[in-house]
Order: structure tokens, then sequence, then C-alpha cells
């Protein structure tokens, strides 16, 4: 990459940034002559900017963008253009006349393959926002370097808060003095040629300023030196697009373009991508390249800006060296905005060339493959990922819901399927009941999943939520190889976390923790979700400590994982912390109980690992049966009695907490009719050694629950309690209908 740092060149220079107001409209009212005018306007004033000593960096679309070496010239080169196209235009007959605002400050500039980039460049184009149509206005910064003498009037702006810009900006609108005349360019002594006066000077003033910034820097500037060691391939984090769109509402879009980039990016097999998580964190926040990429252990940072509007797309990016600080290339498109999907493959393209990352086939086929071309589908799709990604029920119902009208407008769209099987599939998995009910949400995840997979075979997301069907039915090997694929697919935290969970609950702990920390090598700043599901991992490798410390950081977020850090607690002996997040959690769900965590926890392949995690949660003081039910051995039923009280019999009772009448109707083969608490279940029954064991579709993921059944020496007819069932989740009192 050392090649590309001969490209650079960093200097102090005036930035000024034009734009036409309301091109839109315009367009709108006749494409062809608005286009032709547009083009004349700005052919004019890059004339007026040459002549006044200026260099046009960029002409594009509807703006300019141009560099001074001071700060008067480009204010009356500003003001002599203004004063121009103001005559220009009132000599139109009709109205499609453009109208341009200007924006000027001075600051430090990168220029990088002939484009100018830098922070002030952004601020030139914030600053000619605050500008009214044919107006100009300029930062403190350009206002101090003018001398006194010029016939220039201000108006002070104040402190102005500007989007993408930690602090206010001090903002100047200028106007030509009343009576007075617009400086002339003036004459360089040098050649005869008009331009900046003395510019020999100001380059050899630069490089003095530059020599002493750098013996300066060798005193406070520490080296460059990440916290995490080097990936052996290119690393990149990709920071959060600023929305330069006049609308707030445009924020989805900005942060869609971002998710969008992280992910494409993951695809590529030669290239190390930060998560979307980490690289969120420091949305809004004042961007210090080096330290930021210090701190994730990466090479190379990517920044930008996005502006959609009328039906306009502008992407400003740039890639950047962190090791040197120098720009590997700096670009800036624009496209209708129904190319958006061309404009990321540009980006993700001058990232693959600029890194020298070959592409493999495959990836190139799915690069260039085009999502949708439904963009009202597109904007849905990225209003549900901000949802996916935040924690909670109201979250999850609202992300499936906007995945949903995506599809409905779109029912091609292989991405928001698999969108559709990852929340189904966590809904599923975590209980979420209020989203969906169970059996709902898992055949959701299974459909949505195999829908994506059918438009899309590549698709990474949809093989992990296919992964986690077949743990569920018990094919360990299958998902272990499908959750791999995933991965193989798309290089992301969250997918490789799945792969984690797969091996674990397949008994492949050490395998599991592996994999788990290259998901947060990826994740640095990893989300509450990641800090429980370490917490897993780290449990069942035995190393409870260091369990017990991702556990309660993922407690801090608000979410709990308690079945694991109380066993953790357990098994360091530490008894008291152990029994109080039992109480706690007790309650507020007195249903918890050995026989609840045994039924939650049907993944486990190996016995001896459920028992090992039930063995800890016993020593933690986690009851046998909710409620804390305690049947007496001498009192609980054989199989044969068990038998007796099911074949061809009613049963008709109440549960623990009296929330009305149960009635259980078997037949002579076992199947059974469950009626009360507002549900009416439907499933078989058998005895299994001295157990009474049910298999109902709608409970437990369809698979089989066994209970013990206990004789009640108190129990009556009359009351209805004279046998007890203990379940997973309730204690039922019951006597068979005469």
């Amino acid at each position: 990459m050392a090649s590309d740092e001969t490209h650079l060149a960093r200097k102090l220079a005036v930035v000024l940034h034009a734009d036409v107001v309301g091109s839109t409209e315009l367009v709108r009212r006749n494409e062809t002559i608005a286009h032709d005018r547009i083009q004349n306007c700005f052919a004019r004033l890059s004339e007026t900017v040459q002549a006044y000593g200026g260099v046009v960096h960029e002409l594009r679309g509807d703006a300019l963008l141009a560099e001074f070496s001071r700060a008067s010239d480009a204010v009356s080169a500003a003001l002599a253009f203004q004063a121009g196209n103001l005559e220009h235009n009132t000599a139109l007959e009709d109205d499609i006349q453009p109208e341009v605002r200007i924006g000027i400050t001075l600051g430090e500039v990168v220029i990088s393959d002939g484009t100018l980039t830098g922070p002030d460049v952004v601020l030139a184009q914030r600053l000619e926002q605050l500008a009214p149509p044919g107006g100009v206005c300029i930062s403190q910064a350009a206002n101090q370097s003018i001398p006194e003498r010029l016939p220039f009037d201000y108006e002070d702006l104040g402190e102005q808060p500007l989007k993408g810009f930690d602090k206010a900006v001090h903002a100047y609108s200028i106007v030509l003095r009343p009576g007075e005349t617009i400086p002339a360019p003036e004459p360089d002594t040098t050649t005869g040629k008009t331009g900046p006066v003395q510019q020999k000077q100001v380059w050899a003033i630069s490089g003095v300023i530059a020599l002493l910034l750098v013996v300066a820097s060798l005193f406070w500037i520490k080296p460059w030196a990440p916290q995490w060691k080097l990936p052996d391939k290119p690393s990149i984090v990709v920071l959060p697009f600023t929305n330069m769109s006049d609308e707030s509402e445009e924020e989805h879009f900005a942060d869609g373009m971002t998710d969008d980039l992280i992910t494409d990016l993951s695809r590529i097999s030669g290239l190390f991508v930060i998560a979307r998580n980490t690289s969120f964190t420091y949305k809004g926040a004042p961007v210090n390249i080096p330290a930021i990429a210090e701190e994730l252990g990466v090479r190379y940072v990517l920044e930008g800006s996005v502006r959609r509007a009328g039906g306009k797309l502008r992407i400003n990016a740039q890639l950047i060296d962190a090791s040197t600080g120098g720009h590997l290339w700096a670009e800036r498109y624009d496209s209708d905005s129904k190319d958006v999907f061309s404009l990321q493959n540009q980006v993700i393209g001058r990232i693959a060339t600029a890194l020298e990352v070959t592409l493999t086939d495959s990836e190139k086929s799915q690069l260039e493959r085009i999502p949708t071309r439904n963009l009202e589908a597109y904007d849905y799709f990225q209003r549900a990922k901000r949802k996916f990604y935040l924690w909670g029920s109201d979250n999850k119902r609202m992300a499936l819901s906007l995945y949903q009208k995506a599809l409905e407008l779109d029912p091609e769209f292989a991405e928001a399927y698999a969108g559709v099987a990852s929340i189904a599939s966590r809904v599923w998995r975590w209980g979420m009941a209020g989203v969906l009910p169970g059996p709902v949400a898992r055949q959701l995840a299974f459909s949505a999943a195999s829908k994506a997979l059918a438009l899309d075979p590549n698709n990474g997301e949809a093989y992990s939520v296919l992964g986690w069907s077949q743990l569920v039915e018990g094919e360990y090997e299958q998902a272990i190889a499908t959750a791999r694929r995933a991965v193989s697919m798309q290089s992301s935290p969250d997918i490789y976390a799945q792969l984690a969970g797969v091996l674990g609950y397949s008994g492949r702990h050490a395998e599991a923790l592996t994999v788990m920390e290259q998901a947060l090598r990826q994740e640095p700043k990893p989300p509450p979700t990641f800090h429980g599901m370490l917490g897993w991992v780290l449990f069942w490798n035995g190393q409870y400590e260091e369990a017990i410390e991702s556990l309660e950081k993922a407690r801090e977020g608000g979410v709990e994982y308690f079945p694991f850090l109380a066993a953790s607690y357990a098994e360091l002996n530490r008894h008291d912390e152990a029994k109080a997040i039992v109480k706690k959690i007790r309650d507020h769900f007195p249903t918890v109980s050995l026989a609840w965590v045994q039924s939650a926890y049907t993944y486990y392949q190996r016995p001896e690992d459920l028992e090992h995690h039930l063995n800890a949660l016993r020593k933690a003081g986690v009851p046998e049966w909710p409620f804390g039910f305690q049947g007496r051995e001498e009192d609980r039923l054989n199989g044969s009695a068990i038998a007796a009280l099911i074949y061809d019999q009613t049963w008709v009772g109440h549960d623990i907490e009296n929330r009305g009448p149960v009635v259980q109707e078997f037949d002579k083969n076992g199947n059974v009719v469950v009626k009360g608490m507002g549900s009416l279940l439907v499933g078989t029954a058998t005895v299994e050694g001295e157990m009474l064991c049910f298999q109902i579709p709608a409970r437990n993921l369809g698979r089989k629950q066994c209970s013990y059944l206990f004789r009640n020496p108190e129990g009556t007819p009359e009351n209805q309690n004279e046998y007890v069932m203990a379940t997973d989740t309730m204690i039922l009192n019951f006597s068979v209908k005469p």
C-alpha cells in the first residue's frame, strides 16, 4: 500500500462548496431545460473560480467543490458569480432559474487522486446549507483571514449546530457592501497571469508549518499501536455514514447504507470486518480515526455520508489507512436513488481493489446480486433491521411487522425472508409468546429460511436459522454442518455465535469457545446478548469465574441468563450469591424449577452435560418442582398405577394457583385433550417407566415431557385433589371422574 501514499497531499486550503437550490423541482418543471441551465450555471461558476485562482475539484450533478489559497479570493469569486447569476436569471422568461448557495471554510484538506477530502469539505457543505438562495455563508476561520480593507459586510449567525459535528460552528453570512465593487482577480507577479499573489511564498510558509508540525509530533503523538493483534488479512471498520439529507427521517437510510456495506464486506473471505453493533457505538461521536482503529485492532477505516432527496442519491466515501493517516481513495457517487445497490457495489469494488483483495467467483456473484428492485420494500427492510438489533419483545414484534411489509411489496425479497426467519427463530427459542406462539414461530422460522434459500442459495443468515432447527430435532451433526456453511457464506459475528451455540449443545465445548472468541474479535464492543452467550460457553468449559464476569455484564444490559449465572456461582461454592439469584427469580417466576430447566434446555446431545447443569442449579437452591412442591417417595405412583388412571379416563381438577378448572380426557389409545386456563390442547400420553409422558405439539417445541404422579393422602373426590401431577410449569391437583 506504500505506493498509494505518493498520491496523497495534505495542506491548508480554503474550500468552496456550491449547490443548486431546489434542483429537483426545476427538473420536474422541464427536465431538458433544467439540466442545460444547471450545466451552464456551473460552467460559469467554474470560469469565475478559475479567474480568481481557484481549482475546481469536483463538478457533478447539482454541486461544485473548489479550492483556493486565500479566503478573500474565494469570497470575491463567490460574490462575483452570485451577482452575475442574478443578472443571468433575470433575463430568463420562464421560472427555470437555477439559484446557488455557497459555503466557504478554511482548514486542512487531503488531496487523493485529484479528489479533495477532509472534515472541512463536509463543513463547507453544511455552511452552504445555511446560506439563502443566491447567498454565501463562511466559517469563523475564513472570516478571520479576510483583510478588513475589503468591501464586505458580515452578518454574525452565531454558533450553529451542524449535523455531523460534535461542537457548534460559528458562521457568518457575507455580502458586498452597498455602493462598492467586487474586487477583481489580482495578477500573479511571477507569471503575469491572474491568480493569488505570492503563491510560492505561500507554499514556502506552508512547508515550514508542516515541518514544525512533524517535529512537534515527535514529542506528543504516540506510535500507532492497535490494542488487538492485527488479523492476517486486511482489516476494516465501516463507521456509520452521516445523514446529509435535510429530512431526519432519512437517518434510517444512512444507517441502512452502513449496515449493507458491512454485510457485503463480511461476505468477502479475504477481509476481516468489524461488526455492525461495534461500528454503531461510534455513531454521533467525534471521529478520531487512529484511536478508533487502535481500539478495534484494524488497519483501515471507511467513513462517508449519504444524501437522498427528490429521487437523487449522493454518497461520499473515503478509505483511510489508520497506520499512516493517509487516504487510499476518496470518491463521490451521484445517481438516482433506484441505483443504490449499484453504488454500493462500486464502493465495495473500490475497497477490494485498494486493499488488493481478490474476490472469488461466488463472492462476485453474491455481491452483484440485486436484493430487490422495489425501493419501498428496501426502505421497510432497513427499518426492520434497526429494530432487529434491539432487545425486547416489542422491538422483535415491530421488526417482524416491517419485514412482512417489505415482503408484501416484493415477495421475492430473499433477505427479508431471512430476517423473518431470524426473528421467528429467536421468538421461538426465547419463549416470546407475546410476539408469536411457540409452534407458530417455529414453523415460520423454518418456512421463511427455506424460502430465503430457494431465492438465494448463498444466504448465510437463513442457513444459520436452519442449523438451529436441526439442533432442536436432534440432528446434531447436520446442524453443525449447516451452521458451518452459514459461516463460510458470511463472516458475521452473529452467525459465528449461532455456530458456537450449536457446537456447545452438541458437546463440543472447547471448539464452541474458540468460535465464540472469533465472534467477539469481530464484535469488540458486544451487545448484552453476546455477553450472555459467551457466559453459556464458558460455563460448559468449566471456566466459572469468567462465565460470571460475562453473565453479569449481560445482566447489567438487561439480558438475564440466570440458569447459567446461578449455576456458575454454585460451582464456585459461592452459595449466598447463587441463592440470592434464585430467590430473585422465584419472586417473579414461582414456577422456576429443575423440571422447568430440564424442559427448557432440551437441546443437550450428551446426558452428562444436562446433568452437570441440573446438579449445579440444585446446589444453587433451585427446587425440583414448581412452587417448591416436594412429593414423598412413598406416595409416588408406579407405572401400572399410572396406566390405570389414564386409558379411557377423564381427569377433573385445578392447578395449585387455582386459575380455573382443568379437564383432561384420555381415550383407550392414549390420545389426550387438555382443556383449561384458556387453552385447548391435543396430544398423546404414554407411560414410560414410572413417569407419565405427554407429547403435545403446542408445548415444549413438540418434544416429550414426562412427569411423576403422586397420591395425595389428604385429598378427596369432592375437592378433586386425590392425586398430584408435577410438571415443568405447574402442579395439577386432580381426581378421576366417576
